[in-house]
């Protein structure tokens, strides 16, 4: 029973409710100008900057600049741990895509299907595939994320203003 109450205990301390915006603490935050999704998705599909547009992101094929080069949109959004959410992007483009490629394979080969090849090609593909999918999969994430969390004039100002390793959010 001690075990239960203790549980309890924690989680209630873990949540917390949802602080609703007061009218007292002024106007709500002003967004900045971010093209709506579909766009942000397919210059981000052509390795742009999802904001603006502009190349010069990629500093090499596993490597991105910390900021945009036009804008100042930092590719991390000042968050230490936002690679995972490109990281859950990366593995859903790779494993999606070759399970799409597997299942056209067996349409179209059906019934001469050459499993040989296949048992050897899957394994290799499923371990290329997120090296080539990884800078697609980071200007997704970053380009979904605005979404999520929508950017504000005072953050893009950060993002541009701040240094290479400061961080936005606290781990609160």
């Amino acid at each position: 029973m001690a075990g239960t109450m203790e549980i309890q205990e924690r989680s209630a301390a873990v949540q917390q409710p949802v602080r609703r915006r007061d009218e007292r603490e002024g106007p709500p935050p002003k967004l900045a100008a971010v093209p709506p999704l579909g766009t942000r998705l397919w210059r981000a599909a052509r390795l742009r900057c999802p904001v603006c547009g502009s190349r010069g992101l990629l500093e090499g094929w596993m490597k991105l600049k910390p900021r945009c080069p036009t804008c100042g949109l930092r590719v991390n959004r000042g968050e230490h741990d936002f690679f995972l959410g490109a990281m859950m992007f990366n593995i859903a483009l790779a494993e999606g895509t070759l399970a799409l490629i597997l299942v056209g394979l067996l349409i179209a080969l059906w019934p001469d299907v050459p499993w040989t090849a296949l048992e050897i090609g899957a394994p290799v593909l499923m371990i290329v595939a997120p090296f080539l999918f990884y800078p697609f999969s980071q200007t997704m994430w970053l380009a979904f994320d605005l979404l999520l969390h929508p950017l504000t004039e005072e953050e893009l100002d950060w993002h541009r203003s701040s240094e290479e390793g400061a961080m936005r959010r606290s781990d609160l």
